[in-house]
Formats: structure tokens, C-alpha cells, sequence
């Protein structure tokens, strides 16, 4: 039998394990060694001399690693006893009973690569929604974080009713930092354990701002300021000069007052009026 008929015998036939990649032209469509030791197909090949065209998600020119974005492990039945059905490997050589193929890391679309970290085995979700590898997307794009690129960098939410695909799956907190608490400019993400009831993108806003983004102060406050623990002061109308208790949220608070009164919070009379208090509907006559 000539070497050429015998790289061509089926993968698993103990005559092809001697063939190699000549640096012949005429003998680069021989199957080798190495190629059928990682990850054989019935008929492989060489795609030139001494370079494997490799399967099952591999690469390298003896097809011994897997590809960029296929690294969350070689599914291993688990011998350990431990109750779980599969253990995880970050290779494994295919062989003629079970081809072992590379894994895609799940990544959500946010990353072209990941790789196998130990650290990560039971943490690490599969394109199958189970916690099965040791897969950690590298690079994640799109403002997303995460060992599967499944939550949002600070300063950034997902809105949950945007796919976590989306590329626009996380979104800016925009939060207003003069009323934000600390300073802070993150605001609740959706995989946060939020105990304050805030919905995603919710910013966390200090004791007199108005929740959202912090932009503004609450009624009966005003005068937003980044070095006021609670964020506004409060109003302090008078109650017999003031129409109502909410004034200018501007730096100025000026209070609504009744007819007669004047000054900030509307204590006083007018110059020319008097009786301040006396009146229910006025403030002075």
C-alpha cells in the first residue's frame, strides 16, 4: 500500500498513524500524525505543508487549541462522585469515540475572545444558560463588564427591556453629581441586590433631591449644592406670609407671598402696609 493510500484510510485505522506532511507538493493533501491525535474529520488534510486543517472549533498547526471565542472548556464526564454530571477541561485532544470539541464562550456579542480560567469554573454561564466552564470573555466592548460581559461598567445600567445583545444594552447613568450622594456618578444596575426599591438607571440621590438623576432639588427645597450632605436646604416660608411652603428651587428660594409681604421667606409687611398676620387671605392690608 503506497503512503498516499494510506493517509487516506478512514480516521481511527492504526496504517494512518504514520503519515505525515511532506514538504512535497504533490503530498499536501495527506492526512498526519498530529492532525488525527487533535481533532481528526473522516478525511482530513493538511492545508499546507505541515498545517493542519483543524475541526471542532480548534486551531494551531497541530489544531491544539481552541479558537478565540471557544474557551469555556471541553465537556468531561465527571468521575469525582461529587453529584454533578460534567467536569471541564481547556483541551482535549479529539479521539475516534468522542471528537471533544472547543466550546463558545457565551459573551453576549460583546467580546471576540475569552479564555479558560480555573477560577472561573461554576461562575461561568454557557451559550446553553448553564453554569458549565470556565469561560471569561476578554475585551468586553460596548460598556459591559462581567466574566460573560453580562453586566455594565460604573456609570452604566441595562434597561431590562433592551436585550443584553443590543449593543445599546447599557446606557449612561447621567447622574447629576452635586446631588448625587458621595459625589457619585453610578447609579442602580439591574443586577444590583437594591434594597431601597430604585428602579435601573436610578441614581442615588441625597435626602432633599428629587430621585432620578439628582438634577433637582424636592418641593419645599432649594438652592442645590454639591457641599450640602442633603443636597438642598429647605424652604422655611412663612406660614402666615406664604401662599405655600414651595419656593424657588433656585439658589434665591424666593417663597410665594401672600398680598402685602415680602422678603425671602415672606415675613414681613410691605413698607406701607401693616397688620401682618392678621388676615387669613393677606399677609398685611
Amino acid at each position: 500500500m503506497s503512503a498516499l493510500n494510506i493517509c487516506l484510510l478512514p480516521c481511527g485505522h492504526p496504517l494512518n498513524l504514520i503519515c505525515v506532511c511532506s514538504s512535497s507538493p504533490e503530498h499536501l493533501l495527506v492526512l498526519i500524525w498530529k492532525c488525527y491525535r487533535s481533532h481528526p474529520d473522516t478525511y482530513l488534510h493538511c492545508l499546507q505543508a505541515g498545517v493542519c486543517d483543524c475541526q471542532h472549533n480548534t486551531q494551531g498547526r497541530g489544531c491544539s487549541e481552541c479558537q478565540p471565542l471557544y474557551n469555556q472548556g471541553v465537556l468531561q464526564h465527571n468521575l469525582e462522585g461529587d453529584g454533578s454530571l460534567y467536569t471541564t477541561v481547556p483541551w482535549m485532544r479529539g479521539v475516534p469515540s468522542s471528537a471533544n470539541p472547543c466550546r463558545k464562550c457565551q459573551c453576549y456579542g460583546h467580546a471576540d475572545a475569552c479564555e479558560y480560567q480555573s477560577t472561573a469554573v461554576g461562575r461561568s454561564l454557557d451559550t446553553q444558560g448553564r453554569l458549565l466552564g470556565g469561560g471569561v470573555c476578554t475585551s468586553c466592548r460596548d460598556h459591559t463588564a462581567g466574566i460573560n460581559c453580562e453586566t455594565c461598567q460604573a456609570t452604566f445600567f441595562r434597561d431590562p427591556a433592551t436585550p443584553r445583545t443590543a449593543t445599546d444594552a447599557c446606557q449612561p447613568c447621567d447622574c447629576f453629581t452635586a446631588g448625587a450622594m458621595g459625589g457619585s456618578a453610578d447609579c442602580v444596575r439591574l443586577e444590583d441586590n437594591n434594597l431601597d426599591g430604585l428602579a435601573a438607571g436610578q441614581c442615588y440621590c441625597k435626602a432633599n433631591v428629587e430621585p432620578g438623576k439628582c438634577m433637582e432639588c424636592k418641593d419645599g427645597f432649594f438652592n442645590l449644592q454639591s457641599n450640602n450632605a442633603l443636597g438642598c436646604d429647605a424652604c422655611a416660608c412663612d406660614a402666615l406670609g406664604s401662599a405655600s411652603q414651595t419656593c424657588d428651587k433656585q439658589p434665591g428660594g424666593q417663597c410665594p407671598c401672600l398680598y402685602g409681604t415680602e422678603g425671602r421667606d415672606c415675613s414681613q409687611c410691605k413698607v406701607d402696609f401693616y397688620g401682618f398676620g392678621k388676615s387669613v387671605d393677606t399677609g398685611c392690608r
